[in-house]
């Protein structure tokens, strides 16, 4: 099974035999790869769909994987206790700081996790640092779409607006395809200025543009 480039970012993130879970997993990708590199880890995944659920499991039995466990449920309400690391990827930020919030006493012992919101990276790392973890790493790709991935750990440190907008490793290290990502922003923000603004709009483009310029 060949993964995609965003779902083998991903892959990479994750630490080999951590007890890891895939919430929201989609068709299984991501948790069928790790539970057959990792046969001695205890794996868990859900979706709170039926159509999607009914995929999932029958794509975890074809592979006759005994040390996953699929369940119809939302967000992380079921998560078992031996989970010690998070993957939730493909949705937005706003959504998966619902997620995390609605129960926060499931991350007890969870120690790390790994989120590639689609939107609003922002606020999940602001949410993250709020409640106790710091950022281990991060990933921008560009799939049709730029996306970024974030790996947290619980821990302590301290961030700037800068750092959670844009990442506080992402913009010390200046990748390629971050840097391509803000040079289309910058082009896109500079043609919004063409447009019959607001004085309040122009002045939240304008401030915008100097902030990815500081980078």
């Amino acid at each position: 099974m060949k993964l995609s480039h965003r779902l083998s970012e991903i892959y990479d993130m994750l630490e080999q035999n951590s007890n890891v879970a895939d919430i929201g997993a989609d068709h299984g990708q991501l948790i069928i790869e790790f539970a057959k590199q990792n046969k001695n880890s205890k794996l868990f995944c859900n979706d709170n769909k039926v159509g999607p659920f009914t995929i999932l499991k029958n794509n975890i039995s074809k592979y006759n994987l005994t040390n996953v466990d699929v369940s119809l449920s939302s967000g992380i309400s079921a998560l078992p206790n031996y989970i010690n690391c998070i993957v939730i990827a493909g949705m937005g930020g706003d959504l998966i700081v619902k997620i995390l919030n609605d129960d926060i006493d499931k991350l007890k012992n969870v120690e790390t996790l790994v989120l590639a919101p689609n939107t609003n990276t922002k606020e999940v790392r602001k949410f993250m640092t709020s409640i106790g973890y710091y950022i281990v790493s991060e990933s921008i790709i560009f799939d049709k779409h730029y996306y970024e991935i974030i790996k947290f750990k619980k821990g302590q440190r301290q961030y700037d607006d800068l750092d959670y907008e844009f990442g506080p490793i992402l913009r010390k290290e200046k990748c390629e395809t971050f840097k391509n990502k803000y040079l289309e922003d910058i082009n896109s923000l500079k043609e919004l200025l063409h447009n019959n603004l607001s004085k309040e709009r122009k002045e939240e483009v304008l401030n915008q543009l100097e902030r990815i310029k500081s980078l």
